[in-house]
């Protein structure tokens, strides 16, 4: 990049995040670890599976107050 600019990433890279987090993180690390599996793939999981729950819960109280509207 002569003119100073960041390049864009390589097909089928992701940007890399940056949070703050403290001794879950830690956990969580150790446990995709002793699994054998890389530590992307083990939060990338984890928070698949709470918005899956979250998607669940919101479709489950929609039911439940249409159901009260009859």
């Amino acid at each position: 990049m002569a003119d100073g600019k960041p390049g864009r990433p390589a097909t089928g890279q992701t940007k890399g995040r940056s949070i703050r987090i403290g001794a879950t993180w830690d956990e969580a690390y150790a446990a995709a670890e002793a699994d054998g599996e890389k530590f992307a793939a083990f939060v990338e999981r984890a928070l698949r599976r709470e918005l899956d729950l979250r998607q669940r819960r919101q479709a489950r109280a929609a039911a439940n107050a249409s159901e009260g509207q009859e």
